[in-house]
């Protein structure tokens, strides 16, 4: 095992690694950063802290969806589902 300030480096690294890659792949960036966060404390949670992945995925699920009601602008079809 690494000691404990190289141990906080990897994981700083890990973090800005998986962020990145993130915003390549979701078009929104705080849905992004928001996936990074829950992932990140799934993966370094202690147990007690540690919520079942049912309630977690509902809680993503239902910030996702207010923050999609809450959006300014009109929805927009994806561009693979575009009408011809």
């Amino acid at each position: 095992m690494l000691p404990h300030p190289q141990r906080n480096l990897q994981v700083v690294i890990l973090s800005e690694n998986l962020q990145r890659l993130a915003d390549r792949l979701l078009p929104d960036r705080n849905a992004a950063r928001f996936l990074v966060h829950e992932t990140l404390i799934a993966a370094f949670a202690a147990p007690s802290d540690a919520r079942p992945m049912a309630a977690r995925g509902r809680d993503l699920r239902r910030s996702l969806i207010a923050r999609l009601r809450a959006g300014r602008g009109p929805s927009l079809r994806p561009s693979h589902q575009a009408r011809r």
